[in-house]
């Protein structure tokens, strides 16, 4: 019976779906709807040998990936990515698939 208010209050209210998943994401990790694709950057950047560290700092401060920076995890729709692969070369690309 919950889920079939939750759909309906949703089918009502299309903005109430984010509002009921970041209620649910910020009991597991209060942080978690705030945090944008910036944070995931910085931390890809992080891991592997030094070289990978490398590559991985470059493809992330490319123009391709500008749009997603701020984003915020939570906020991210399909035409975020769609956006990046259509302008993305090789190393961009490499690194969303």
């Amino acid at each position: 019976m919950r889920l079939l208010e939750v759909k309906r209050q949703a089918a009502a209210n299309p903005g109430f779906n984010q509002f009921i998943l970041k209620a649910c994401l910020s009991t597991q990790d209060p942080l978690l709807p705030k945090r944008t694709w910036e944070t995931v950057m910085a931390q890809m950047q992080t891991h592997g040998k030094d070289s990978t560290k490398i590559r991985c700092a470059r493809a992330m401060k490319s123009e391709a990936f500008k749009a997603l920076r701020g984003v915020k995890l939570v906020e991210t729709t399909a035409e975020d990515f769609l956006t990046i692969l259509s302008g993305g070369k090789v190393s961009v690309i490499h690194y969303l698939t």
